[in-house]
């Protein structure tokens, strides 16, 4: 879908994808922890897409000043997260129909 854009522009798309886990506090699907509904989570999502920019700069020439984060419902509230808890690595985020938890505010 983005793959024109990206080539046009030299640009790198990752489509991560958060941990599917199975709890009493989610449902089957994945999800990003985020705090709010998925407080119970243990997997830490700030430092999975820590070490995923770290990869792809260790695979590619990037521009560390220009990695933004997009993501719509948890997405969106993974993107704010990032936000406040990776601020020193993302320079701006998109959220569609997703919002920031009180955990998240904790980052700032």
């Amino acid at each position: 879908m983005h793959e024109p854009f990206a080539n046009t522009n030299k640009a790198i798309v990752v489509y991560a994808q958060g941990y599917k886990l199975e709890t009493a506090l989610t449902s089957s699907s994945s999800h990003w922890n985020v705090g709010a509904w998925t407080i119970g989570s243990t997997v830490d999502d700030i430092d999975f897409i820590d070490t995923v920019i770290n990869l792809i700069d260790d695979k590619a020439v990037i521009n560390k000043n220009r990695i933004y984060s997009s993501g719509m419902s948890n997405g969106g509230f993974m993107s704010y997260n990032l936000a406040c808890n990776l601020s020193s690595r993302i320079a701006a985020i998109v959220s569609v129909t997703g919002s920031f938890s009180t955990e998240d505010v904790g980052g700032l």
